[in-house]
């Protein structure tokens, strides 16, 4: 896992552009899992990608105050199990 974290991220105002900004930067092979925008601004994306035996995610946070990242690579299977033995019901197909 990586984490990335920018304070007092100078985010353009107009942020209906930002979705597509992470999908050119990440390439083709990524593909947009989740989309949480609001009207005042704020935007979270969530980006996976499966390549041979682990899956990664990246998750983009963009809000007034900064921008945060966190890249993640998992093994499916583990996080199949890991879901399973807590009860979390959805788990990773």
């Amino acid at each position: 896992m990586r984490v990335a974290k920018f304070e007092n991220f100078a985010a353009n105002d107009d942020t209906a552009g930002f979705d597509e900004t992470v999908r050119s930067s990440l390439g083709e092979d990524w593909s947009r899992m989740v989309r949480d925008w609001k009207e005042d601004g704020d935007e979270s994306l969530v980006y996976v990608r499966a390549e041979n035996n682990r899956v990664d995610m990246i998750v983009v946070d963009l809000d007034r105050g900064g921008l945060n990242l966190v890249k993640m690579t998992m093994d499916p299977d583990q996080l199949a199990k890991w879901t399973r033995d807590r009860g979390i019901r959805g788990g990773v197909q």
